[in-house]
């Protein structure tokens, strides 16, 4: 546990005041950043975790800065852990704190960090969830170009009813707020950007857009910037049906909330959806967007997946035969087709194309002879598409008078574009 305002403290035991942050958290395994409050009169050589099923996991070196309380730990499996210095203090035991999963509702969220002539006022969103919160702990430091805290951590404790801390820097500083229970710590909330008073007068509509749109529900995905954000004290989304002009549903958000759903609408329905965002001085700026819900019954998804089986089957049927297909190429291609994954067939199918650019002395827009055009095809069959390009597997045939002199010979531009066969099997 933390040090918090209000705690009772247990005689002859000295609690680590720390905080922590997931740099990555999956279904396998989390990796975890800490920050913990130096103390002076200690030796603070090194910081280790324990799990609660009594697993101990050292810090990655290279994190490992106890000089200010900063250390990271890798591929630590999912469970609840303490995270304690090995330190020694005369007359007194100490105790780490606690590192748990994290809880949605015991979060709370960052609302702005205004810089003010050097004055810093960092305010956030209490969590959903109050009951039993015992306050908020700030954690700041000197903002580095990797945005995180690489010199001295500080630390301040803070009551429930504040949200919001001020501080006085010649440096621009960073700051992360954690909320504290009896028996859990929300991990820590970071600022995303700086905004200014000046910001305060921007004039911009906040944006949208829909997701999801079925017959009678839709979903909104709001668009705003962090500076937009840090400006907005709460958003109101109101839907009016398009045709008679008559108020459907009005509900107010936090300005953090990024989707929102609709529900309840009528089927083939068009509606105006009109998004208001409110600032600090209680201007609204204003969005709003057309849309039409589905028919009754109609979903896009079962579509989808009718057209593509449609059109696997017609692959699958297809490869049963030889298809001719012509490539007008730049250059030499060979293709390979994994017809296997259909489930037809094992072998790849490879297609060999060849682009032949005909020699000058005779050869061109003056070489008309059919005789000299045939005879110049099987030369062009034999040497270029023979073993040596590896395509002599591949299904090439020789090409009658007919196909040549129709579809290959391009008039007055020294290419010849040669049809090719692809068929199953190599």
């Amino acid at each position: 546990r933390f040090n918090c305002l209000g705690c009772s403290k247990k005689p002859d035991v000295n609690r680590l005041v720390g905080v922590f942050n997931y740099i990555e958290n999956s279904d396998q395994s989390m990796t975890i950043e800490v920050f913990w409050q130096r103390d002076s009169t200690s030796n603070e050589s090194n910081v280790v975790a324990v799990s609660e099923t009594g697993l101990t996991y050292q810090p990655s070196l290279n994190s490992l800065q106890p000089t200010f309380g900063r250390a990271e730990f890798h591929n630590m499996k999912l469970e609840e852990f303490n995270i304690k210095l090995e330190r020694s203090i005369p007359g007194k035991n100490h105790e780490g704190f606690q590192v748990q999963p994290i809880m949605a509702s015991h979060q709370p969220r960052f609302k702005k960090l205004l810089n003010n002539k050097k004055s810093f006022e960092v305010s956030w969103f209490p969590p959903e969830n109050q009951n039993d919160l015992q306050g908020y702990t700030v954690m700041y430091c000197h903002l580095t170009a990797t945005s995180v805290c690489e010199e001295s951590v500080v630390f301040q404790k803070l009551p429930p009813t504040d949200t919001f801390f001020n501080i006085y820097s010649e440096k621009t500083l960073n700051f992360a707020v954690s909320a504290e229970y009896p028996t859990y710590t929300s991990s820590l909330v970071w600022q995303q950007c700086i905004v200014s008073p000046s910001t305060n007068t921007h004039n911009k509509s906040p944006k949208f857009h829909f997701f999801d749109v079925s017959s009678n529900s839709l979903k909104l995905r709001l668009e705003p910037s962090c500076e937009d954000r840090s400006l907005y004290e709460r958003l109101q989304v109101h839907v009016i049906d398009s045709t008679s002009g008559n108020p459907v549903t009005s509900r107010t958000y936090p300005p953090h909330e990024t989707v929102v759903e609709i529900v309840d609408l009528a089927p083939d329905t068009s509606y105006e959806v009109l998004l208001v965002a409110y600032n600090s001085s209680n201007v609204p700026h204003e969005a709003r967007r057309r849309v039409v819900t589905a028919k009754t019954g109609s979903d896009n998804r079962p579509t989808i997946f009718i057209v593509t089986g449609v059109v696997l089957l017609i692959a699958m049927i297809s490869s049963a035969y030889r298809v001719t297909v012509r490539f007008r190429a730049i250059m030499n291609i060979e293709v390979e087709f994994p017809f296997g994954l259909l489930g037809i067939d094992e072998e790849p199918v490879r297609v060999c194309v060849e682009r032949k650019s005909l020699p000058s002395d005779g050869v061109g827009e003056n070489y008309v002879g059919k005789e000299q055009k045939q005879t110049y095809l099987e030369v062009v069959q034999e040497e270029e598409m023979g073993d040596d390009l590896g395509c002599g597997q591949c299904g090439v045939t020789p090409l009658n008078l007919g196909e040549f002199e129709e579809n290959s010979w391009q008039q007055n531009t020294g290419y010849l574009s040669v049809d090719v066969i692809m068929k199953r099997g190599i």
